[in-house]
């Protein structure tokens, strides 16, 4: 695992062993950068951000800061380890649940985040949790982006709540959902 692109390509980045954490593959993250495009100057949240993979890449490219969260406390451990590797300071870690999170950010956080990138768990129902959470919708820009990974095995209904699905993409046994704020009243 790596920095694909930016500042600190090349760079590579500390994992947790034997974990059922399983970082972004570098082939599906350079995908999902590609489609993104321009990161520069974005604000970034990594939702279940497990090594911080997807932040750090973000970073790298020149976004202008990045939150990454995660319960899970040798998650917490190693983004830090890799945070201060790349040293980026442009950054806040945050050790917590992730809906619990989202509930208290959308008070302090409105509107805050262009780009939010969730790669939970496969298989526990967090994608529909996730899409279906409304303080989520809150803390992303008019225009913003919230991309899911998960699981092909996993069913995903076609209902998408306020959101638009503007993109599907399948890479082996990963899908990745590229999700906008809807229009709908």
């Amino acid at each position: 695992m790596r920095i694909i692109s930016g500042s600190k390509k090349g760079k590579q980045l500390n994992s947790l062993k034997g974990l059922s954490i399983r970082p972004t593959q570098d082939r599906v993250k350079e995908a999902i950068f590609n489609i993104i495009g321009n990161v520069t100057h974005a604000r970034v949240l990594d939702l279940f951000c497990g090594t911080g993979n997807f932040g750090l890449e973000a970073l790298s490219r020149g976004a202008e800061f990045t939150t990454f969260v995660d319960r899970d406390s040798r998650s917490i451990k190693v983004t830090k380890k890799n945070i201060n590797s790349c040293e980026f300071t442009d950054c806040q870690v945050i050790k917590n649940d992730v809906f619990s999170w989202l509930k208290k950010a959308e008070q302090i956080e409105a509107s805050c985040y262009d780009i939010v990138f969730a790669d939970p768990p496969y298989n526990h129902g967090y994608v529909k949790k996730l899409i279906k959470e409304p303080s989520l919708e809150k803390i992303i820009t008019d225009g913003g982006l919230l991309i899911v990974e998960y699981g092909n095995n996993e069913l995903v209904e076609n209902e998408f709540y306020s959101w638009d699905c503007t993109k599907l993409k399948e890479y082996g046994d990963t899908s990745v959902m590229f999700l906008g704020k809807t229009n709908k009243g």
